[in-house]
């Protein structure tokens, strides 16, 4: 025998997971503006951190990780399990957790592309924020996960660079100290 559910309950669960959802997109819309104020020097870190100890992310240091906004669902449901904050900055995700070993492995272990920095702190995001959303570029560009210290080093800054704007760097600056090194004895470019 089945149990019959009033229409008028279904219709109030449905009214309240719209409530539920709109409420969080609010939030998250709202931390964005809150950390894009941080990163622009417009705001100080004091709101930032207010932010963080909600969500348990006090006194540890935080993967700052951002990712494509159509895979907002997917990025819930990898934070979701750990203290972690949401945030959304126009056509990006920035997801804020605790990291923590367990936290790192189950973002090693997703499919998703994304780009990480760390932040030490609330003041340390205005620049782990931007370090995060550059990692996610390249990590786009390859189609896989990419940490800002893979790219925060000069063979990663020449991997950024199109070719076609190191070719005029090499042959005008490079090639004029490798032939005075030759005709030297000198050692200038090792």
């Amino acid at each position: 025998q089945r149990a019959a559910v009033p229409f008028r309950r279904i219709v109030d669960w449905v009214d309240e997971q719209r409530t539920r959802d709109r409420t969080v997109d609010l939030q998250e819309r709202d931390l964005g503006s809150m950390l894009r104020w941080l990163v622009a020097g417009t705001l100080g870190a004091g709101p930032v951190e207010t932010e963080l100890a909600l969500r348990g992310l006090t006194g540890v240091p935080v993967s700052v990780c951002a990712f494509d906004a159509d895979r907002h669902n997917d990025v819930h449901r990898l934070v979701d399990r750990f203290p972690a904050a949401v945030a959304v900055l126009e056509d990006r995700i920035l997801a804020l957790c605790a990291d923590t070993a367990e936290f790192t492995a189950a973002l090693t272990e997703s499919d998703l592309v994304y780009g990480v920095a760390i932040a030490q702190d609330a003041s340390a995001m205005a620049h782990a924020i931007p370090e995060a959303l550059e990692a996610l570029q390249e990590g786009l560009r390859y189609r896989r996960a990419v940490r800002i210290d893979e790219i925060a080093t000069l063979e990663g800054l020449l991997a950024a660079v199109p070719k076609v704007r190191l070719v005029p760097f090499v042959h005008r600056l490079l090639v004029p100290l490798v032939e005075h090194d030759k005709a030297n004895s000198t050692a200038l470019t090792t």
